[in-house]
């Protein structure tokens, strides 16, 4: 949990000082989080842990919220669910953390544009520029079961990937 306390609870609650750690010996604050682990293993609990901690208000996203069978439809959803929590980010004084939780068919590779594939590679080109977007003030937290299925904009900077790797078969 040191670790957790670290990159999200620190920056969180001290923002002048870890923009200061940032300037003096170039820690990034990260502001995109991806927690990864197998379903049950408490991904959800500690991103409600973190955010009752800080303080900060958490804005709730699941897939089922911005889900769609139509053309566009989930890219647009993705858009206006970061745009109300931009607003209420703008009403507090605190960052917001945007928690955005089993996002594994959401945010899966983008490939070529053939059958779905358009459509999937049309939300993630619509989250990018939100991450973007988010970084000044808020943390993005997404939680996914496999790492393997991510796009390859995890490379970015600001960008935490946190796996849990216990085995929980045994």
């Amino acid at each position: 949990m040191e670790n957790l306390n670290d990159l999200i609870l620190f920056p969180l609650e001290h923002p002048q000082e870890a923009q200061q750690r940032k300037e003096d010996y170039g820690i990034e604050i990260p502001h995109f989080v991806i927690l990864y682990g197998p379903p049950g293993c408490g991904k959800t609990m500690t991103v409600e842990a973190l955010a009752a901690e800080s303080g900060c208000d958490m804005y709730h996203i699941n897939l089922a919220d911005v889900g769609s069978s139509f053309v566009n439809g989930t890219a647009i959803k993705v858009a206006k669910a970061f745009d109300e929590a931009f607003k209420l980010a703008q009403k507090s004084d605190k960052p917001i953390i945007l928690f955005m939780d089993e996002m594994d068919s959401l945010l899966a590779q983008r490939h070529d544009a053939t059958d779905g594939g358009k459509e999937d590679n049309k939300v993630v080109n619509t989250f990018l520029p939100l991450i973007e977007k988010s970084k000044d003030k808020n943390i993005i937290i997404v939680t996914k079961d496999e790492a393997e299925k991510s796009d390859s904009f995890l490379a970015q900077g600001g960008i935490c990937v946190l796996r849990d790797e216990n085995d929980y078969d045994s």
